[in-house]
């Protein structure tokens, strides 16, 4: 007995291809094995192609967010004393959650946070079936901005503004990696320390 396509295979072909699918359905009329055989080869490449493009979705995302003076930044570019004993370079594969790095003005902190960065995000670029992770990079000033500025601060002149900075706050906290970038270039105070808290821990 001949195996006909099943109707669920048809239609993602239909949802991801549908010029594909009125070919195919053409092809059925003649040898159904055959075109069965097309449809799900079809329904395969339409969708790697889709995780590819959600894999670049993500890289430009991140790109989005950093200055182009770090794109070169990589663990193979830090100095020791940016990545001693390899604690930089080894932290995300670690699991540990945060990491802080402190140090005089000069000696690299920020190459180091974009080296890991740029590490993660480009990995999946070249595994984007593993592309899950959204990463993000922001400065202190615009965070402190965004989450504890008064209300009068955030007046937007219209509702794409408004739409912006709502997608901008949920972008920083629904990120897998975050950069936070300059700590010590805003003031401190005790209601941003409250709300810095709640994004680690979101």
């Amino acid at each position: 007995m001949s195996a006909e396509p099943t109707q669920p295979a048809m239609a993602s072909v239909i949802a991801l291809d549908p010029a594909g699918f009125r070919a195919a359905q053409r092809r059925l009329a003649k040898d159904p094995l055959e075109a069965a055989a097309i449809i799900e080869e079809d329904r395969k490449r339409a969708l790697e192609e889709v995780i590819v493009e959600r894999a670049q979705a993500r890289w430009d995302a991140y790109v989005r967010t950093r200055p182009e003076a770090y794109a070169p930044a990589s663990y193979a570019r830090l100095k020791s004393l940016q990545n001693p004993r390899e604690r930089v370079s080894q932290w995300w594969a670690s699991g540990t959650k945060t990491l802080l790095l402190a140090g005089n003005p000069g000696r690299g902190k920020t190459d180091a946070g974009y080296a890991i960065c740029n590490e993660v995000a480009a990995e999946q670029l070249r595994n984007p079936s593993n592309a899950r992770l959204d990463v993000r990079a922001i400065r202190i000033a615009e965070l402190r901005e965004l989450l504890v500025m008064p209300l009068g601060a955030h007046m937007v002149k219209d509702e794409q503004s408004a739409a912006v900075r709502a997608r901008t706050i949920s972008a920083v906290r629904t990120a897998h990696l975050l950069l936070i970038d300059d700590l010590t270039a805003a003031a401190i105070t005790e209601a941003f320390r409250q709300a810095m808290h709640a994004l680690i821990d979101y």
